[in-house]
């Protein structure tokens, strides 16, 4: 390939001599010592196009060992495994699946019980299932609440009166605002580690495979509940999944940015409690847009 330029006198991934830049030997480009936004971008676009058989591999290794494929692709070693954006769109493809296939076939329809404020009540309608009377001072408040003056009292009823589909409409924003969200946490990152990891692009690999790993965590999680009964073991297997979605972030951490122990869990502790308080805002924010297109 004229004109491609050529960073290494080895290739990274396999060590065969470079003569070029691509590896005669296992065919991986030689990367840039300096990842770029355009490299990622252009990594993405060519391989969402063509599929491999890396794909189980890949999981294993993201599943393992924490952190080891961020260490590997900004070690150059990436020939082997599938790319951050594109495992990344998978494992949350296969998440956002699950829910209405387990539905489909289960066949389960878990609809909110609300109780409506007395002015959003239709006249004459039977409110059977009430699990909860909201206070009149409740009900008031809510009436007057900022919610009401932006999306209106006729779709705050129609989505308290069908709970399940406001619930799928909120539902479809997730995708969306997780996405947008994810180089929120590579921002994150960047601000903790600048000086240890530079440039922008390491810590969005790194926030790529921590959302492929926490996409995969709960796929698994919805399967298993899917089959249980007992809602105390079904909330017992959302916190485990929860303490290992936060022990694995730590790992990974610590794995791809070094250090002692105790600053990598003080700096996970800083990163996961702004990433949650954005992370709340932006569902609070998706929550209302859906609302005001319901």
């Amino acid at each position: 390939m004229s004109g491609a330029k050529r960073y290494h006198d080895l290739c990274l991934n396999c060590s065969a001599p470079l003569s070029g830049a691509w590896c005669s030997q296992c065919g991986q480009k030689d990367p840039s010592p300096h990842p770029l936004l355009g490299e990622l971008v252009r990594e993405a676009t060519h391989e969402l196009a063509h599929w491999d058989g890396k794909l189980l591999s890949t999981m294993r290794e993201l599943v393992l060992r924490p952190g080891q494929l961020t260490v590997d692709f900004l070690g150059g070693r990436r020939a082997r495994w599938l790319p951050p954006l594109r495992l990344y769109l998978i494992t949350s493809l296969v998440y956002f699946l699950i829910g209405p296939t387990i539905g489909a076939i289960t066949h389960r329809d878990e609809r909110v019980q609300i109780v409506l404020p007395s002015s959003l009540a239709a006249p004459g309608a039977e409110r059977e299932a009430q699990t909860q009377v909201l206070k009149p001072e409740v009900a008031t408040a809510i009436d007057n609440s900022s919610i009401m003056r932006i999306v209106g009292s006729q779709k705050l009823q129609r989505a308290i009166e069908n709970p399940k589909e406001f619930g799928d409409a909120i539902s479809r924003t997730y995708p969306k605002v997780i996405f947008l969200l994810m180089p929120v946490v590579a921002l994150l990152l960047w601000g903790a580690y600048r000086s240890t990891v530079p440039g922008y692009v390491p810590h969005l690999y790194f926030s790529l495979h921590l959302h492929a790993f926490g996409f995969s965590a709960f796929a698994v999680l919805h399967l298993l509940r899917a089959f249980l009964t007992n809602k105390w073991l079904a909330l017992s297997l959302g916190i485990a999944a929860l303490l290992t979605l936060v022990w694995y972030a730590t790992a990974a951490m610590r794995r791809v940015y070094g250090g002692s122990w105790g600053r990598i869990v003080g700096t996970a502790a800083v990163v996961g409690a702004a990433y949650s308080v954005i992370f709340l805002i932006a569902i609070s924010s998706a929550a209302i847009v859906a609302l005001a297109l319901f």
